[in-house]
């Protein structure tokens, strides 16, 4: 599996506990999927990278590299996940596999 894939998410407001910026280039949080049954997957530390902004308020558009890329075929496209601080949600997710 690559360990590069593209993703769509809604960043969080910090009103609702979010991060109090807007994500940024090589910012470092932890994937947690919504999904994933794997106990070896708990949770992924990954890199955000080619951030755009979407049209739809709070909505964006990244590639994510995993630190230490999950096994081959776990994820199909539209699969639901959520980028962490700690216990924080800083977003929620779905990947957008070509």
């Amino acid at each position: 599996m690559k360990s590069t894939l593209k993703s769509q998410f809604v960043w969080m407001p910090s009103k609702f506990g979010g991060h109090s910026g807007a994500p940024f280039e090589g910012m470092r949080p932890l994937f947690r999927s919504q999904k994933c049954s794997d106990d070896d997957f708990s949770c992924r530390t990954i890199s955000i990278h080619k951030l755009e902004r979407l049209p739809s308020a709070n909505e964006w558009a990244a590639e994510i590299w995993f630190v230490n890329p999950p096994k081959p075929n776990t994820f199909l496209d539209g699969h639901l996940f959520e980028l962490l601080d700690g216990y924080r949600v800083l977003a929620v997710g779905k990947l957008v596999l070509e």
